[in-house]
């Protein structure tokens, strides 16, 4: 199995080259798979290359500003196979666990994942959120 560095990045950021917008509703496997398979084709991201490398992962994001305040949420994911993520599970999972609050919050682009180190053994990450 091919494992290439980004897998196992400690630093900085990973996924920074996959296109997704967080603004959208939730979404069922087979949406998810419809756009998925377009964003592969038209920017040639890989979605099954395995982006994180350990069964669980914290996902920490912040909403709100058009209330003045930036609010901060964050979660737990945990691995469908039990022991890493692909682009295309992490980013199902991401989606499905921010949308309500980034539906109407103008930071609604991924713009990759930022390692901030470590909780226990789960690797934490930010979302890079543009407008």
């Amino acid at each position: 199995k091919n494992m290439d560095k980004e897998a196992n990045s400690e630093n900085g950021f990973i996924m920074e080259d996959y296109p997704w917008s967080l603004d959208m509703d939730k979404l069922n496997l087979s949406q998810a798979d419809s756009l998925f398979d377009m964003m592969q084709s038209e920017h040639g991201v890989e979605m099954s290359k395995i982006v994180v490398n350990k069964p669980s992962v914290k996902i920490k994001y912040s909403y709100g500003q058009y209330d003045e305040i930036t609010k901060y949420n964050s979660f737990v994911l945990n691995a469908d196979n039990g022991k890493d993520f692909s682009a295309r599970e992490i980013l199902f999972k991401i989606n499905n666990n921010t949308y309500r609050h980034l539906k109407n919050d103008p930071h609604y682009f991924f713009e990759g994942l930022e390692f901030e180190g470590y909780e226990g053994d789960i690797p934490v990450y930010s979302i890079a959120q543009g407008s």
